[in-house]
Parts: C-alpha cells; sequence; structure tokens
C-alpha cells in the first residue's frame, strides 16, 4: 500500500473516531465524509478498520509514578476502562512511597493512556464532589456512599463507552480490531513475572450507586475506543 493510500485511510479513521462524539451534528457529520471517502476510494471497512502499520504504530509502553502509598479508590475501575475500551495493558507495583503504573500496547494507545488515567480519575473525583454537595454525609456513611457511588460512575462511564463502540459496529458495520493476543505476547516480554489482582466491590448504597450511575452517563470524549479484554496485573 502506497503513502497516498495510508494517509486517505488515516484520514477516515480519524472520521470514524470522531463519529462517537457526544455532539450528534459532529457525529453524523464525520460517519457520513468517511463512507464517502471509502466509496470514493474503494475501501472496504474491514481494511479502514484493520490498517495499523506495524512500523509507524508498534507495540511500546509508557510510566509514570505517582508519590503516594495507597492506590486510589476508583483506581481500579478507571484502569478496567482503559483496558477494556483503549486497547492497552494494565500493570502496576507498589513502592515504598510510591506506585508506578506502565501501560502496554501500541503506541498510538499508550501514549494517550497517562492523560485518559489522569482525565477519568479527575472525573471521579468531581462527580463525588458534586454529589456530597447535594447529599452532605460524614464518618462511615460518607465513605460507605464513597465506595458505591464511584462504582455507580464506572458502570455509567462503561455504557456510555459501549454504546459508542456499538454505535461504530452498527452503523459503519466495522469489527473492531482485536489486538489483545498480541498485546498479551508483548506483555510476557516485558514481564516475565506478573500475578493478577482480583478486586471485588461490595455494593452498600444502592442511591449512590445509582447517583454514581447517573454521573457516568455523563462522560464525553471523543476519542474512538477499540476492543480489549480488561485485565488488571502486578508486576514486581
Amino acid at each position: 500500500m502506497d503513502a497516498v493510500m495510508e494517509n486517505r485511510i488515516v484520514k477516515i479513521q480519524m472520521l470514524l473516531a470522531l463519529g462517537t462524539s457526544s455532539n450528534k451534528n459532529e457525529a453524523e457529520a464525520a460517519l457520513s465524509k468517511a463512507q464517502e471517502l471509502m466509496l470514493k476510494f474503494k475501501l472496504s471497512q474491514a481494511q479502514v478498520d484493520s490498517f495499523k502499520p506495524a512500523e509507524d504504530n508498534p507495540m511500546a509502553k509508557v510510566s509514570f509514578v505517582l508519590p503516594r502509598k495507597r492506590r486510589a479508590m476508583q483506581d481500579s475501575y478507571v484502569l478496567w476502562l482503559l483496558n477494556d475500551f483503549y486497547s492497552v495493558h494494565s500493570v502496576y507495583s507498589n513502592g515504598y512511597e510510591s506506585i508506578r503504573y506502565t501501560f502496554l500496547g501500541r503506541q498510538s494507545d499508550v501514549e494517550v493512556a497517562e492523560y485518559l488515567y489522569h482525565f477519568i480519575t479527575r472525573f471521579f473525583d468531581t462527580q463525588w464532589e458534586s454529589y456530597c454537595k447535594d447529599n452532605p454525609v460524614v464518618g462511615a456513611g460518607r465513605r460507605k456512599d464513597h465506595k458505591s457511588f464511584y462504582y455507580g460512575v464506572y458502570e455509567g462511564i462503561k455504557g456510555v463507552l459501549k454504546e459508542g463502540r456499538q454505535r461504530v459496529v452498527t452503523e459503519m458495520g466495522l469489527v473492531p480490531v482485536d489486538e489483545s493476543k498480541a498485546i498479551e505476547q508483548y506483555v510476557g516480554e516485558q514481564f516475565p513475572r506478573l500475578r493478577s489482582a482480583t478486586t471485588t466491590t461490595t455494593i452498600r448504597s444502592t442511591t449512590a450507586r445509582e447517583a454514581g450511575q447517573a454521573a457516568g452517563r455523563s462522560f464525553t470524549h471523543t476519542r474512538g475506543v477499540s476492543s480489549g479484554k480488561p485485565t488488571l496485573q502486578i508486576g514486581g
């Protein structure tokens, strides 16, 4: 495939990503233009969806360190979302006074993973702050509501991202590229000794959970979502 055709496909992919925008007019215009270009250049939807030149988008990893002893309450939820919808694989390790996070996957995905981690984490926090203003709670009740609310936010965001991915599948007939095997192999090469972590959540406040779900459904982000298998692993 020559460079001209590659540039055309990249442009179409960008339009498809905009097709998941929360702005209805922007999304419809982007999808319409993408369809027009595919017909013009005689490109199949499968060709556009699967195109990702390895030399330009190799496997890579990015790490950052947070100066704190414990993970934030919403960390597992944020990492699950990134793993499931943004085709990265998350690994974390605990230091004496810090926590290191590493995202592995295609370079184009891991480059944005750190930004998305902070972006989504802030979203959780701002929604909780808003909830507390309208529902002041103190003591043990506050922590009970906090956990349930955050799980609800996770469910709400997950629903939004699933709907966005489904729109791409149904409206464009595209099947997301599954990078899970390639990423799994890369993770094994970079971290040959890993153990998986299991996280469970107990809902103690249905009201807070439902409020969190409503808050999570207000989440917006224009970057396209892709396929992936949620995996959280701990590195030594």
